[in-house]
């Protein structure tokens, strides 16, 4: 939500190395769960420290982060490889 996209990458980079998830498929979800996906969203909206973030933060600017997120995990996860989340996850 922040914009620093080397940030995340790097933050990417080492999910993908230990075998944390790093795109929605990988927790049980995707972009097509609408409601849950909400419910997801509305639980983060509670965290107190949401309001820490740069980016203004609503429910909309959220979501639209999350489905972002997906697309690049994905495509993060064909480039670096998710071996390490497969082994784990197997």
């Amino acid at each position: 939500m922040e914009g620093d996209h080397d940030e995340a990458s790097k933050v990417a980079r080492f999910f993908l190395q230990i075998g944390l998830p790093v795109h929605l498929q990988q927790i049980g979800l995707s972009p097509a769960d609408t409601e849950d996906l909400h419910s997801v969203v509305q639980g983060a909206m509670a965290f107190p420290f949401l309001g820490n973030l740069t980016a203004t933060s609503t429910d909309k600017a959220l979501m639209q982060a999350l489905l972002e997120l997906d697309e690049k995990g994905r495509l993060w996860a064909e480039e670096y490889g998710d071996e390490a989340y497969r082994a784990l996850h197997s």
